[in-house]
């Protein structure tokens, strides 16, 4: 299941990256086509990618940023990597996207070094390598790109493929939760209840589960209803346990919706109301409200 959502964020931050806006590509001034400036050829590409018309716009796109990826532009590379992924404006051809990604990827881009390391690790258009796999993610972790650091903790946290280690998972999780990824925010405060590869310290695994918790992350949700269930990190409250556990229980986790009913009998209507209230009104990223037992 990580490794679907791994691969599910890697390919919805690249979708992202390469967006184009539509209304500037309407209006501006296409460059020439007929520019030996691998460049231009990419801009030109990418305008008619984002045009809303037929299916010769994307194939004409797609022509354009085949011809700047075999003048060696990284980014062109990468984009005629994607392009072959999702066969826009080309049919499916998982080998060509590997080929290309994967010259991206040696042109250092991390994007493409994580993309390659997936597609080794799936055996998607090349044969599975958990070497080349292991290595292309080490690549994209060290220049920043925050799937490749959650799919580098996961190896390190389980040992699959490489020797495990807490400190090493850790330091990796660390690395993507100062980036903001909730998933990662979630586990480093896991390891830090657990003294997992690190000191323990469950006042510090409380505020790395607030901070994914803002950001929608039910494991997170469920685990501060916990706390302050048991009053481990936090002072015990069995009305923030039981808001914690009902918003977990929104946001589709069970087992908090069978805590917050076990919880929830033992209290009075006008709390109860109060707490559902404030759990309907939450929206992500806003403080969380203060219940007094």
């Amino acid at each position: 299941m990580l490794k679907n959502k791994l691969f599910a964020s890697t390919v919805s931050m690249l979708v992202a990256a390469f967006t184009f806006n539509l209304s500037y590509a309407e209006q501006s001034e296409p460059v020439s086509e007929s520019s030996d400036d691998g460049e231009a050829e990419y801009a030109l590409g990418e305008h008619y990618l984002s045009l809303r018309c037929s299916d010769n716009c994307r194939e004409k796109g797609f022509e354009l940023v085949a011809s700047a990826a075999r003048k060696g532009l990284p980014s062109a590379e990468y984009r005629l990597g994607e392009l072959y992924l999702y066969g826009t404006g080309t049919k499916i051809d998982n080998a060509s996207a590997a080929m290309w990604m994967l010259k991206a990827a040696k042109h250092n881009d991390p994007n493409a070094q994580a993309i390659i390391g997936e597609m080794y690790s799936r055996g998607q258009g090349v044969r599975a390598d958990s070497v080349e796999s292991f290595k292309w993610f080490m690549e994209a972790a060290k220049n920043g790109n925050t799937v490749a650091q959650i799919h580098l903790a996961d190896l390190y946290e389980s040992g699959k493929g490489v020797e495990q280690s807490s400190t090493d998972a850790y330091q990796w999780y660390y690395e993507a939760a100062t980036h903001g990824d909730d998933w990662a925010q979630f586990k480093l405060g896991v390891f830090l209840a657990q003294g997992k590869g690190t000191s323990k310290d469950e006042h510090q695994a409380v505020q790395w589960y607030e901070k994914a918790a803002r950001a929608g992350n039910s494991y997170a949700m469920f685990e501060l209803g916990g706390a302050y269930q048991r009053g481990v990190g936090v002072k015990q409250n069995q009305s923030m346990a039981i808001f914690f556990f009902g918003l977990a229980s929104k946001h589709e986790n069970h087992s908090a919706a069978e805590k917050f009913q076990q919880l929830d009998r033992d209290i009075n209507n006008g709390l109860h109301n109060k707490i559902v209230l404030a759990i309907n009104r939450w929206e992500l990223h806003e403080p969380f409200p203060e219940f007094q037992d």
